[in-house]
């Protein structure tokens, strides 16, 4: 079995893996291959990437595989095409590219459970570093400058559940969990000392 993957979708999901992680399964990129479709997942546990993608092939029985975050990594380094195929081989092994890899034994998280089934606008505080690392993820995918200060998504705040983030290609998405802080934030911020006197 051999299908191509959305180069694009690899390089924004693995930005959300971490390196280490006592969990093992967390510390590679999901591929879920169904009939039509190949679905990448990469999380932290902190914020998720999800991408939906066709892979051009007919598939008889899904497969889910976990490939290893630094296989993902070497599999993309320098390539240039829109899409990079994953395959097969024996032994329980697998191709990404040119880069042999063995996937990660283990189950990875029923990520769906923290997809936000309806939004309620309700603002919240989120980490500046998984929200920059949202925006890259977020402009790889829609093709999108890094370095372009507006963004490219939209953040669909959600209280104390999880926000969802888009931009214009709604085949991909982010899941951005918001910080539990140990106290309340003041209602508004102490900015009275730059006003101008009264007069």
């Amino acid at each position: 079995m051999t299908i191509e993957l959305q180069t694009r979708a690899l390089k924004a999901a693995v930005l959300a893996v971490p390196k280490k992680d006592v969990r093992e399964y967390l510390t590679g990129a999901c591929v879920e291959i169904t009939a039509n479709h190949a679905i990448i997942v990469g999380t932290n546990g902190h914020w998720l990437f999800a991408a939906r993608s066709e892979h051009g092939e007919e598939i008889q029985e899904p497969v889910t595989i976990i490939i290893p975050r630094a296989d993902v990594e070497q599999a993309v380094k320098g390539h240039k095409g829109d899409t990079i195929s994953l395959g097969r081989l024996s032994n329980g092994e697998w191709r990404l590219g040119s880069n042999i890899f063995k996937p990660i034994d283990g189950t990875y998280p029923d990520w769906r459970r923290v997809v936000p089934k309806k939004i309620s606008g309700q603002s919240s505080d989120y980490s500046p570093v998984y929200l920059a690392q949202v925006h890259k993820a977020l402009s790889l995918w829609n093709h999108i400058p890094v370095s372009n200060p507006w963004g490219g998504f939209t953040l669909y705040q959600n209280g104390l559940e999880g926000a969802a983030a888009q931009g214009a290609d709604t085949e991909a998405f982010c899941v951005l969990m918001p910080m539990r802080r140990a106290k309340e934030a003041p209602a508004s911020p102490t900015v009275g000392w730059a006003l101008p006197p009264s007069k």
